[in-house]
């Protein structure tokens, strides 16, 4: 008798550490099945709402109610595996080292918090996790460098590609859900971009109501990055529609953001008469407008300035800068729906979705204007 009762403790003790260890641990779909007495294949693609598993409403019934009484929670990683998904989808967003510079890291955030922003306040983006990629638009080995990368994402949001590699994007198209942010229409792929041709007309029309008439347009980065080719394929045809005079000299590219002091000095030598200009954001603007006080020109009152993206710097300078906001959140959170719509199969033919853009009109052009008002008197 003395010998059985240290295993009786025994007994206890093991009684107690197993009903310890199943009160706290997770209930898995094999607890379901055996609550609901079929097998474990048949609770699984139940639960995972699969509407073509032949089960009778009787038996679906039971594993739901056994999946609601056991506060049964499925495991996402492993619906992942089953599904072959990852839940991570890419942001591709560009590098420029087309001329041997890197972006600064502020104007790089300029596109990326907004970009993140916009993903994160879709609906469904608790599901997913952003993978961040920089990429460099003069790698040679661009693509198979990007399929490296790309392995384990369910797809990808390509950001401002260049018309260089559009070639490229139809191929990973055909291998993964893909959405081009910013770009021309491919025929079967899906596209979010801004109305360039819009926004840039309603720039040049306001330019033209402040008194404007002989305007200029320099952009800066690749010249085949598909935004640069809209803007000046946009800002061409809106002075054609006005009437406006027209030529090479007032289209302008810079390689580098640090070239746009060169572009502008030559753009006012070879267009002495220039009252109107549409130029880049940020160290671009800033060197732009610099080059025009070396030039003796002075903005507000001897020339109208539009940037082509509204950052921060637009409200500090002075006088401040009228902008065109573009909406990178709101480009992001589309692009992001129509990816899921292609990842979940809900698309049965690409998209191309255009958002407006606005100006926000600050003392550059209405300065302009106010002063051409007084020349006009004093004549």
């Amino acid at each position: 008798m003395a010998k059985q009762k240290p295993a009786a403790r025994a007994t206890s003790d093991g009684q107690a550490e197993n009903a310890l260890r199943s009160r706290f641990r997770s209930i898995t779909i094999k607890d379901v099945a055996q609550r609901a007495g079929v097998s474990r294949i048949t609770a699984a693609r139940i639960l995972s709402g699969n509407p073509n598993y032949p089960a009778s409403p009787k038996t679906v019934e039971k594993v739901r109610n056994a999946a609601r009484e056991m506060n049964y929670q499925p495991n996402p990683f492993a619906q992942s595996l089953g599904r072959r998904r990852s839940h991570i989808v890419g942001l591709c967003v560009h590098q420029d080292a087309t001329v041997g510079e890197r972006v600064s890291h502020s104007e790089y955030l300029v596109h990326l918090d907004p970009h993140i922003a916009g993903i994160h306040s879709h609906p469904e983006a608790a599901r997913y996790s952003v993978m961040v990629i920089r990429r460099d638009d003069a790698d040679p080995e661009l693509e198979a460098n990007l399929r490296q990368k790309l392995r384990y994402l369910d797809g990808l949001i390509y950001v401002t590609p260049r018309q260089l590699h559009l070639p490229i994007l139809t191929r990973i198209a055909d291998s993964m859900p893909l959405v081009l942010e910013n770009a021309p229409d491919v025929k079967g792929i899906n596209t979010v971009s801004v109305d360039e041709h819009g926004i840039i007309a309603d720039a040049v029309r306001l330019l033209v109501q402040r008194g404007c008439r002989k305007l200029g347009l320099i952009t800066w980065g690749a010249q085949d990055i598909c935004a640069n080719v809209s803007r000046s394929r946009a800002f061409r045809k809106a002075l054609k529609s006005l009437g406006l005079p027209l030529s090479d000299e007032q289209v302008a590219l810079g390689n580098s953001r640090f070239q746009t002091r060169g572009v502008m000095r030559d753009m006012l030598q070879r267009v002495p008469d220039l009252d109107g200009i549409i130029v880049p954001r940020d160290s671009a603007l800033s060197n732009a407008i610099e080059e025009l006080r070396l030039c003796g020109r002075q903005v507000g009152r001897d020339l109208a300035i539009i940037s082509i993206v509204e950052t921060s710097l637009c409200s500090l300078l002075q006088p401040s800068i009228t902008a065109i906001h573009f909406p990178f959140d709101l480009l992001a959170n589309r692009a992001f729906d129509l990816l899921l719509q292609t990842i979940e199969g809900k698309l049965t033919r690409s998209k191309r979705l255009l958002i407006p853009a606005v100006i926000n009109e600050r003392d550059s052009t209405r300065l302009f204007s106010e002063a051409r008002a007084r020349r006009l008197v004093a004549t």
